[in-house]
């Protein structure tokens, strides 16, 4: 099978070879007037009737029809002597092949015959070139080839001859191919000279790291290459020099690279990278020949490779350099662009190529070099250097590239001002600020540019027009989004400084949830906030409407004026614009803003309207100047006060009898409360007066203390088991849990700590028992390294400065233990509680697990941990939680694991699985059982969540009520979180909460009574589309009729513009 591809493969090599040596026949004979072309090229530039005679006369005198026919039965003979050569070499290959495994020839022999072989294929078919050239070149490759590999074979299969002496020979051999294909004129053997001299580092094999050898020898390698085909006009050659140093070099780099070498190569890097670029522009420049696809694949893969091997050279530690580089490549680019513009001008397509190239790299060494505006910045600024740079050189080329320069600019200024600009707004200074700033640039740039084109024009008139207009066009809306922006971002600001003194009291959502104010003056504050937000959002709108209204008129003022035709068009479709957004954002405005809006757009459309019809010729002036005198204004809204309508739910508070001796009591909120609202806004407290009293939520809990890193002392491992002694630092401080910094993965240790005041020898029996049943595990997942376990041992507390810790020993070996963490009574846990609820339990096998499903009954309870109860013994298992509100979909939580042990050696259960904080009513849980057998799960789990309490303020003689269960209810504010400080928590007196009651009074929202114009919004929302279209309509056969009266017979350039 293996010698049938190899016969198939080479029939497909021949007769491709056979065609393409035909094709170049078909091109050369009878044709001595081939080198008349290469004469001529020398006067090209000389713009002379009888050159251009010349260059037209040229390719008449290369027509085929004066080649001698070639029959069929010809083709058919040349084609069949190639097979049958063909045929003979691979009877020669198998021959020997058989000699080879019959021991018949030694390898010495073997690699005679190879070196033989070659030479005669080469000298046979040197012999025969004149005659019969495709044969010439097919038995000169193939003994080019022989050569190679058997110089290779020599070294890497029988080691007969070292890696110098097969350099020297794969080098002489490379030599000798291209002097041939020099000589003899023929691409073939060149690519293998070429394939064969760039192989050459691969076929010697050598394991030592020659960087100075291999680099200068492909330097010297890639000179003589792109020098052949420069000299007999072989681009492709190029291509394939370019693959294959890129193959050498990363070859090289991914295996003897190191930091300590980066200058040499970086040197070399950048020789390589000048050598194609030279090799690359050589014909466009010295012969004044159009550059071809090989030409820009090569500029393309030369400019691309050096980015990529210098970005992965120079980052790691010398990034801040990179910036310049590329800023140093862009030079050298715009010096070779304004070489290949000068020496040949008639290559548009080289001569905007090569600006492209430039611009990318100094496009690119602005992110390298900046962050945040500054790149938008750099990026418009360049593109005004590159207009200039076109006006001043004549390069159409940079024109482009600085149109590209100029959106990548804009693009990158308006993504910067979304997702960083915009929301880190606090306080906002109109004009005064950074987005401003950057606008302005953009806007005047778009100015220079138009200048730019009206001064030093294009390359047509057309294009200069359309530039001066499209830039113009640019700038004005460049200016309409600027001024919009300002008046946003101010009233944006003026949002959020509103909003953030509003939720001063809730800046921790887990520790503090404040209530509603119990006095109408701060009821109205609440009032006063939504309808100071609302007018401010009115405000916006509003001023936006007129500001865009009153610049369109002044564009169509200065359209007029000035006769700018683009200028008048965009003020009309300004206009129109203005007329739409008005109609869409007038059901947002309140009822003094909406008719603000519609009144002012009418008055200025009007305005424009009629001075389009009365003074086209004289208008000069902005129209409206004194409409925004009503932006100031602002209206109010009404909140309905606090009612027992509102609030679905209640429960009594029985106040204990020590209340009188404090100002404040708590209450323990049951844990499925939180179904009104997360952060629990819908709690109201509510005296018999029908008052709100203002409450603080908590959940009691405080760090009084530190922690104390402690030192080890004695640290050794015998058998397995180690032991150390911890130094607290001082005397008389409480510590009640001792943490393991360990980086071992898998372990299972029982954990035993002794006590002293004094340093003692570790196997002192002076040492005191503080217990003896302290439990640390840790599990790794192999497959996702996902790490779960306990290294904590809780003890009494203990006052002692010395601890000795003893580790168990297991089949893991020794617990690495790298540091000690001492926790004293400072640390307060959170209040917690504990409920046993009924579980499902289905054993899912195809997914090998056990899913433990949790039904709390209710959506709201609050929970953070749940324990699974299991008879089985043995076992350590995966789990993944899970939450859902309707036992359907599900969304994962955590995953951990648990376990029972119970041998001799260690007893133990880690049942209990803590999640982050859900108020979800199902919670399952999945035991992943692998191919063990499913874990048998007891009926009931323990579930666990915080307690939240409640303190408010009381009065003598005074009973209270707690509401709850108004999802529409605002969180509250109240002065007691900012003096929360000042109460001790846990001297207040706790009261009782009764049981849930619906609230009789209950009232389930009703609709407002709505107006009958707002009751058929579609009436007005008719009548201001029929306006619209109208408008649009008149404007839009106004414009047609004015064109018409500007036609004149003349051919003033000025009506012309128009």
């Amino acid at each position: 099978m293996f010698e049938i591809i190899i016969i198939v493969v080479v029939a497909i090599v021949l007769f491709n070879q056979n065609h393409r040596i035909s094709r170049l026949e078909k091109l050369t004979e009878g044709k001595v007037v081939i080198p008349v072309v290469t004469s001529a090229i020398p006067i090209a530039p000389v713009m002379t009737q009888q050159a251009a005679t010349q260059n037209v006369s040229i390719p008449q005198a290369i027509p085929t029809p004066q080649k001698p026919h070639v029959s069929s039965e010809e083709a058919s003979g040349r084609f069949l002597g190639r097979i049958g050569i063909a045929a003979v070499v691979i009877g020669i290959v198998f021959f020997l092949k058989y000699a080879f495994d019959n021991n018949w020839v030694g390898p010495t022999g073997r690699v005679m015959i190879g070196v033989l072989a070659g030479i005669a294929f080469i000298a046979l078919g040197q012999f025969l070139r004149n005659k019969y050239l495709q044969y010439s070149d097919l038995l000169i490759g193939g003994g080019i080839t022989v050569l190679y590999l058997s110089v290779y074979s020599a070294h890497s299969f029988y080691g007969l001859i070292d890696t110098g002496m097969t350099g020297v020979l794969m080098f002489c051999v490379t030599a000798l191919a291209f002097t041939i294909s020099i000589v003899d004129a023929t691409i073939t053997l060149s690519i293998v000279a070429s394939l064969g001299g760039f192989l050459t580092p691969f076929l010697v094999g050598s394991n030592e790291n020659n960087m100075l050898g291999l680099f200068g020898y492909l330097t010297l390698l890639n000179l003589g290459v792109l020098g052949v085909s420069f000299f007999r006009k072989w681009p492709k050659l190029n291509m394939l020099a370019i693959i294959l140093t890129t193959i050498n070099f990363v070859a090289w780099l991914s295996t003897y690279y190191t930091e300590n070498v980066l200058t040499e190569t970086f040197f070399f890097l950048f020789i390589t990278f000048i050598i194609f670029l030279i090799a690359s522009i050589a014909r466009a420049v010295v012969a004044n020949l159009k550059a071809d696809v090989a030409d820009y694949f090569l500029l393309g893969a030369d400019a691309f490779g050096f980015a990529v091997m210098s970005y992965l050279l120079l980052e790691p530690h010398n990034h801040a350099i990179l910036g310049f580089g590329a800023v140093c490549i862009a030079v050298i680019y715009m010096i070779v662009a304004y070489v290949a513009n000068k020496f040949n001008p008639g290559d548009k397509a080289l001569n905007i190529f090569l600006p492209g190239l430039a611009v990318t790299f100094l496009s690119l060494a602005v992110p390298l070099q900046f962050s945040g505006s500054w790149v938008a910045v750099a990026w418009i600024v360049e593109s005004v250097v590159l207009y200039f740079i076109a006006s001043i050189i004549s390069n159409r080329g940079f024109q482009v590239m600085g149109v590209v320069v100029y959106c990548l600019g804009l693009l990158n200024f308006f993504f910067w001002y979304v997702s960083q600009a915009y929301y880190s707004i606090n306080t906002f200074v109109p004009i005064f600020n950074t987005t401003f700033a950057i606008f302005l640039l953009a806007i005047v740039s778009a100015y220079i540019i138009a200048y730019m084109y009206g001064r030093y024009g294009s390359i047509t008139e057309t294009i200069r027009d359309r530039g001066i207009s499209v830039f113009v066009v640019i700038a004005n809306i460049l200016t309409i989004i600027a001024l919009s922006i300002q008046i946003t971002s101010y009233h944006d600001s003026q949002l959020r400084t509103l909003s953030t003194q509003y939720q001063t009291t809730m800046n921790s959502a887990q520790l503090y949830n404040t209530g509603y104010d119990n006095s109408k003056a701060q009821n109205q504050t609440s009032k006063d906030f939504h309808a100071e937000q609302s007018g401010i959002q009115n405000q916006s709108n509003t001023l936006v409407s007129i500001l865009w209204a009153l610049y369109a008129a002044l564009l169509t003022a200065i359209g007029f004026a000035k006769r700018y035709a683009s200028v008048r068009r965009l003020g009309l479709i300004l206009f129109v614009v203005t007329g739409i957004k008005v109609v869409i954002d007038v059901w947002s405005l309140g009822q003094l803003y909406r008719i603000i809006s519609f009144t002012v757009f009418g008055i200025i459309a009007l305005a424009a309207s009629f001075a389009y019809a009365k003074y086209k010729d004289r208008l000069k002036a902005i129209i409206v100047l004194a409409l925004l005198i009503v932006s100031g204004l602002s209206v109010t809204t009404t909140y309905a006060a606090f009612n027992f309508e509102s609030w679905q739910y209640t429960r009594s508070i029985s106040l204990p009898s020590t209340s009188a001796v404090s100002n404040f009591s708590k209450i323990v909120l049951p844990p499925d409360i939180s179904k009104g609202g997360y952060n629990f806004s819908d709690l109201r407290i509510i005296n018999q007066t029908g008052s709100e009293t203002a409450y603080l939520v908590t959940r009691n809990a405080e760090v009084k203390g530190g922690i104390i890193d402690a030192n080890i002392l004695n640290k050794s491992v015998l058998n397995g088991t180690t032991q150390f002694i911890v130094d607290a630092g001082e005397d008389a401080v409480v510590h009640t849990r001792l943490d393991l910094l360990t980086s071992s993965k898998n372990f299972k240790r029982q954990v035993s700590i002794y006590s002293s005041h004094t340093l003692l020898p570790i196997n002192s029996p002076a040492w005191a028992m503080v217990t003896n049943s302290g439990y640390v595990f840790k599990f790794t997942d192999s497959v996702t390294d996902f790490t779960s376990g306990k290294n904590n041992v809780d003890f009494g507390a203990n006052t002692a400065r010395y601890l000795k810790v003893v580790v168990s020993d297991g089949v893991e070996g020794a617990v690495d233990v790298g540091g000690v963490r001492l926790y004293g009574d400072t640390a307060v846990v959170l209040p917690t509680y504990t409920k046993d609820v009924p579980v499902s339990v289905f054993n899912n096998s195809s997914k090998r697990a056990t899913e433990i499903t949790v039904d709390l009954g209710v959506v709201g309870y609050l929970t953070h941990a749940v324990t699974i109860g299991s008879g089985d013994q043995n076992y350590s298992r995966k789990v993944i939680v899970e939450s859902s509100n309707d036992n359907t979909t599900w969304s994962y939580i955590t995953q951990g694991y648990i376990s029972n042990i119970a041998t001799a050696r260690f007893v133990g259960t880690a049942n209990r699985i803590a999640y982050t904080e859900q108020k979800t009513r199902y919670i399952r849980v999945s035991v992943v059982n692998d191919d063990n057998m499913p874990l048998v799960v007891d009926g009931t789990v323990k579930i666990e969540g915080p307690v939240i309490s409640a303190i408010f303020e009381t009065k003598a003689n005074q009973t209270y009520t707690l509401y709850y269960g108004n999802p529409k209810a605002d969180a509250p504010v109240y002065d007691i979180a900012r003096i929360s400080s000042y109460i001790e928590e846990n001297k207040i007196p706790v009261a009782v909460l009764g049981n849930e009651t619906l609230n009789p009074l209950y009232k389930a929202p009703a609709g407002p009574v709505i107006p009958f114009s707002e009751s058929h919004k579609w009436l007005l929302n008719a009548l201001l589309v029929i306006v619209v279209i109208l408008l649009g309509g008149g404007i839009g056969m106004y414009l047609k009729n004015f064109k018409k009266n500007e036609i004149v017979p003349e051919p003033d350039k000025t009506n012309q513009n128009l």
